[in-house]
């Protein structure tokens, strides 16, 4: 596109006619977006880190855009400003999302496993001995339960 500019120069009033070209401006308006994670499934107390690509009209990757992450429930799993998921438990599944310039990814689900083992917990009181033949009137639970007290089979 090319604009013609006429002005007059003061104090002789020589006309002056000039005229210049705009050039395309780049494309850095966000219009799609695309999340992924190495693994959709995070075990409780570890973390997973979010990728997200920011794409213009024509499809080219945009860099330097402030990207906003959210959560679908944060007593499962919490997400910071750098796109880190922190899988909190109970075990689940939580649905992650990142949003910038006014457009969203769909939606990526998590599921949350638990820990492994670490608390081993009897219920009930056991006879010190047994007899053949014999049945002891009181029974002994085991529960066995990760980190965030979640159980274990």
């Amino acid at each position: 596109m090319t604009f013609t500019f006429r002005a007059r120069l003061w104090p002789v009033l020589i006309p002056l006619v000039t005229s210049c070209q705009l050039l395309d401006a780049p494309d850095v308006v966000v219009a799609s977006m695309n999340l992924s994670a190495s693994t959709t499934t995070v075990i409780a107390g570890t973390t997973v880190q979010l990728a997200v690509i920011t794409r213009n009209k024509s499809g080219a990757a945009l860099s330097g855009k402030r990207v906003v992450y959210s959560t679908s429930n944060s007593a499962i799993a919490t997400v910071d400003t750098l796109g880190v998921v922190r899988a909190i438990g109970p075990m689940g599944t939580v649905d992650v999302s990142a949003q910038c310039e006014g457009v969203s990814t769909p939606a990526l689900t998590l599921t949350v496993t638990a820990a492994a083992a670490s608390a081993v917990t009897k219920v009930g009181t056991a006879p010190t001995t047994v007899v053949a033949g014999f049945s002891a009137g009181d029974s002994v639970r085991v529960l066995v339960s990760d980190a965030f007290g979640n159980p274990r089979a």
